[in-house]
């Protein structure tokens, strides 16, 4: 069973985090509903905090 975490912009329809578009339309997702977003902002704070603990 799919997690399904957005609603497309477009018909309303709710979206797997996986895929590029809507399943039910075919809208593009928009950036922050993308898997890759998360994990970028993920690896970003990891570092950040990795980089605070550091220099404090």
């Amino acid at each position: 069973m799919a997690i399904r975490v957005f609603r497309c912009s477009d018909c309303g329809h709710r979206m797997r985090l996986t895929g590029d578009t809507c399943g039910y339309c075919h809208a593009p997702k928009l950036p922050h509903q993308r898997l890759e977003f998360w994990v970028v902002l993920l690896v970003l704070l990891a570092i950040g905090f990795a980089l605070y603990m550091a220099l404090t």
